[in-house]
């Protein structure tokens, strides 16, 4: 079954990481989906770990980890 399309609903999950790796996306992606909720998880990397966190909190995306290299 595909994930639905996003919407203004959808609940955006992220990690933030040095090195970050498709087998936690699958993972937490799979279970959401299972569960039957509209959430989206990715991983992602930053240079700038300070500026991203603003990002993210201005944005309200809700941090699954936040991982150092």
């Amino acid at each position: 079954m595909a994930r639905p399309a996003l919407n203004r609903d959808t609940t955006v999950c992220i990690s933030l990481s040095g090195r970050p790796s498709n087998h936690g996306i699958k993972f937490h992606n799979y279970l959401y989906e299972k569960h039957g909720l509209d959430y989206l998880y990715k991983a992602m990397t930053t240079t700038d770990i300070e500026g991203a966190i603003a990002g993210v909190r201005a944005l309200g995306i809700r941090v699954s980890r936040l991982l150092s290299r």
